[in-house]
Formats: C-alpha cells, structure tokens, sequence
C-alpha cells in the first residue's frame, strides 16, 4: 500500500470531481458525519433571534456584492448566456399567450402540492413570515391608525403596531386588554352603509374574506377586538 500511495504520488494522480464527491460521500454519511444525531446551534433561530447569524448574513451578502461588482461572482455581460438574447416570453402575459399561462399553472400547482404536504407547524412559520413581510412592506400607517395611536400615546396606553400572530397581522395590540384593533376604513373593507347597493370588487372581496377569517379567529382563541 505504501509503494503505490508513492507511485500516485510521484505521477501526481489527483482524484476527479466526482471520485471526491463519492469518497466524500462514504466517508461522511450516516454516523460517521460528526453532526449525526445532534442539533445545529441555529436550529429555529433567525438574524432576527440571534445576533450571530444577523451579524453573519450581513458578512455574506458584502462578500457576494463585492464580488459580483469586480466581475468575480456572477454571469455579467457577455458572460451570460442570455447576453444579447431576447427572453422567448418577452411582453408576453398569460392573457395573450397559452403557454405562459400554462407554466404559470403548473409551477402554482406545484408550489400548492408542496405546501400541502407540509407539517402544521412549518405552514403556520411561513404564515407568519409572510405576515411580518406583508407588514414591513406597508410604506406608512393610515390616517385611523395614527388617529388611535396618538390617543393610545396621550392616555400612556401600552400598544403594538402591525401586531403579527398566528399567520395574521393585526393593526394594533393593546397588551394589557388582551384587545385587537382593526382600523378598517370604508372602501378597503366595503362599509355596508355606503355601498349597500353595489357589488363588491375584487379588492373588497379579498379584504371581506379576510376579515371574516379573522372575527373567526377572535372568537376561537379569547381575544377581545374592536373595529
């Protein structure tokens, strides 16, 4: 065994990428991973939990960025295969072409097949996540919302802003009360008493059914709520 590890030595032999990946893959699968059987420290902690892993995500994405800006990281110009192309679907929606409609189908059917077989748990983390995203992305409180806020402020009532819980976010939270409050203004949330007489759109549709998810949810898990 000695003379032919010098042999391969002596003619420099190096493995391909794939015997590595083989011998990688033998050599650190199943109990012989040092990580078998244990818990990463991260495990259910986010940059938001863990300063670590905050501090880490920020490191990483000036690595990429200064990479891909001196051309390092990344396809740019004609490096990428598509420089100079035109993409096939360009213009196209799927209104005027059946076969993007098509894609688009597929790849929502997919994404609903993967979500059902989801655990409880892991459904109610992207529910949540989607929440937290929908409320940052809201770019100011309205004009009900920062009415009741300012009150809340004068009478040094303890609240939280775009409350996030169980999938749902929330206009505000009043702690103490264990009291939701939705500031719900008369189009978004189609105030029967002004359009009593007109069908409501695709928007107050939405908003309605949402609603209506939410006053059930009150009532199942004790919360007080005003509108």
């Amino acid at each position: 065994i000695h003379s032919i590890h010098l042999k391969i030595k002596r003619l420099k032999l190096k493995h391909s990428v794939e015997q590595k990946k083989k011998i990688w893959a033998k050599v650190r699968s199943g109990d012989k991973n040092p990580m078998f059987g244990k818990s990463p420290p991260t495990k259910g902690k986010t940059k938001e939990t863990m300063k670590c892993l905050k501090n880490g995500g920020k490191k990483l994405s000036n690595i990429i960025q200064e990479k891909v800006k001196n051309g390092e990281w990344g396809m740019k110009g004609n490096n990428n295969p598509m420089f100079g192309k035109v993409p096939w679907n360009k213009g196209l929606t799927k209104e005027t072409d059946i076969r993007v409609k098509k894609y688009g189908e597929k790849g929502s059917t997919t994404l609903i097949n993967n979500h059902k077989n989801l655990p409880d748990i892991k459904k109610m983390e992207i529910k949540n996540r989607m929440a937290y995203i929908g409320s940052k992305c809201k770019k100011k409180n309205t004009f009900i919302e920062l009415q009741i806020q300012n009150y809340l402020n004068e009478i040094n009532t303890e609240f939280e802003s775009n409350y996030i819980k169980d999938g749902f976010s929330f206009d505000i939270y009043l702690p103490k009360f264990n009291l939701i409050i939705e500031c719900q203004g008369d189009y978004w949330h189609r105030n029967p008493e002004i359009y009593k007489d007109k069908l409501p759109d695709k928007i107050q549709t939405k908003h309605i059914d949402r609603d209506k998810r939410k006053i059930k949810y009150f009532n199942e898990n004790n919360y007080s709520n005003t509108k």
